[in-house]
């Protein structure tokens, strides 16, 4: 039976008498957690959950929840409600999809527990009662929200749960965040009773306020950090000194400006702005300290240069293309020098006059300077475009002539024809399949001695070229996950059945 999918646990269930009252096969069925997208859905549920025998039994087995979409009757509300606050529920897992829609379904729900013990805590005579019963887990230790607006935020700011991982997306389309000011996309102050728990946090939307540097909260054991903000929003991210404060025990940072900050579309206006940011951002990091053990971060060459980081990193990845800004403004220069990493990662689109002319001997300057005279392992993705694809031996000449001044030890080189899948230059991709890429791998030993492991590979992966030529972090948790958990969706239907629509199951017999 543990081999078996939902729906055959499901159907058996319904035939066999010993099954339905034993606890194997409720647990097997919600092993994986449930996912809750309808109110059809959630009153079905209910109707399982409640028919355990003993009655609540089937509490016990269920660990992680997803509910979506919202916009729920006042009977599938008031089914969710009773399934948050049962005694036994001890959930450790908890995803929202449409948070504001979810939290803003209603019904009429008087709870005889409300009362003044907890004011900072909401009460169904004034909230949603979804919010309320939410904002009661206690268990929870790793959540995800998208779309999340005024209740979500209230969600955040009243939950009492040990969080150990946190996944926010602060971009509910109708959201006005004009009342609770930058602090309410702000997570430092959102989850500040999960501040002693917390090691990991990302998401999308995170802002700041941008007086305001020292916070009097500290997540001491926080050591991811992967977010997205909106340089639109008030000027006042990236904040370095605000987050390492606020994290300082922090190893792995990727905070990133959104899409629309792309360095080749930066006008002089908005490249004025990313310089004070920087300026700013070093300035306080001076005044008010840094981060001591940061091991990686990534962005791109434009996020980490707004960072302004004042600690060395060793290991740095930079999304995205570097492309003409990045060099022609020395911003690839500068970030080089702020880290010195011993391990680098980036990206080089290869196209006509990228690795042939005043480019490559800009990217050759870059890397014999101070910063880079710490690197010791080098990948490079050469993503090669349609207008611009050359012989191979000519390209990796190029790369040599950049590179060759660094102390490398180690050295990746991959080639990404993905781009060239399908158009004009199929014979490029013909002789790129028929290099013999080990005979490239042994010229670069020969004229770099102190290389001791040197890779050329090639890669169609469309995926891998998504991936570098992304400008922000992907937002975890995003509305398109939905139903993808465990499959119980397919379930939610029969689940009711197991149930009989009474309350206990001894009288569904």
């Amino acid at each position: 039976m543990d081999m078996s999918s939902p729906p055959a646990i499901a159907a058996m269930m319904r035939t066999c008498r010993t099954l339905y009252r034993d606890a194997t096969g409720p647990r097997l069925l919600l092993r994986n957690g449930a996912t809750l997208a309808s109110s059809d859905a959630c009153c079905s549920f209910s109707a399982f959950m409640f028919a355990g025998v003993p009655a609540g039994a089937r509490f016990t087995y269920l660990r992680a929840l997803t509910v979506s979409y919202g916009c729920f009757s006042e009977g599938a509300t008031r089914a969710l409600f009773g399934i948050l606050v049962h005694s036994d529920l001890a959930l450790e897992s908890l995803t929202l999809h449409d948070t504001e829609d979810v939290l803003n379904s209603r019904a009429h729900i008087i709870d005889d527990n409300d009362g003044p013990d907890d004011n900072d805590q909401p009460s169904t005579a004034t909230a949603s009662p979804l919010l309320v019963a939410f904002s009661s887990l206690t268990t929870l230790r790793h959540l995800t929200m998208s779309h999340i607006g005024s209740a979500g935020s209230s969600l955040l700011s009243s939950l009492r749960s040990p969080l150990v991982s946190a996944s926010l997306a602060f971009d509910a389309p109708d959201a006005n965040w004009t009342p609770g000011g930058p602090d309410a996309q702000n997570p430092i102050v959102c989850l500040a009773r999960a501040a002693d728990t917390l090691e990991e946090l990302s998401g999308t939307g995170f802002n700041i306020a941008p007086d305001v540097v020292r916070y009097a909260i500290t997540y001491p054991r926080l050591r991811h950090l992967s977010a997205r903000y909106s340089p639109a929003l008030d000027g006042a991210m990236p904040a370095t000194a605000a987050y390492a404060h606020a994290f300082p025990a922090l190893t792995h940072l990727a905070l990133c400006a959104g899409a629309s900050a792309a360095p080749a579309a930066l006008d002089p206006f908005a490249v004025r702005a990313l310089r004070t940011t920087r300026r700013t951002n070093r300035d306080d990091q001076l005044a008010y300290g840094t981060w001591r053990d940061l091991r990686a971060v990534e962005g791109t060459v434009a996020d980490v240069y707004a960072l302004g980081l004042a600690c060395r990193v060793p290991e740095l990845r930079l999304r995205g293309a570097v492309c003409g800004p990045d060099l022609a403004e020395g911003w690839l220069a500068a970030v080089l020098a702020d880290v010195r990493p011993a391990a680098l990662a980036l990206t080089v689109v290869v196209r006509g006059a990228l690795l042939g002319g005043r480019e490559r001997r800009v990217l050759a300057r870059v890397f014999r300077g101070a910063g880079a005279q710490g690197v010791r392992a080098l990948e490079m993705q050469l993503l090669l475009v349609p207008q611009g694809a050359d012989a191979l031996g000519r390209v990796l000449e190029s790369v040599f002539c950049a590179v060759r001044r660094l102390p490398l030890r180690r050295l990746t080189l991959t080639f990404n024809y993905a781009l060239l899948v399908g158009s004009a230059a199929h014979l490029t991709v013909y002789y790129l399949k028929e290099a013999n890429l080990e005979h490239y791998a042994c010229r670069f030993r020969e004229a770099m001695p102190g290389l001791e492991e040197v890779a050329v590979r090639l890669t169609d992966r469309l995926a891998d070229a998504d991936r570098w030529l992304e400008d922000a972090v992907r937002p975890s948790g995003s509305p398109t996950d939905v139903g993808s958990e465990s499959g119980e969706e397919e379930v939610m239907q029969q689940l009711a059945e197991l149930g009989f629509g009474v309350t206990y199951g001894e009288e569904a017999w």
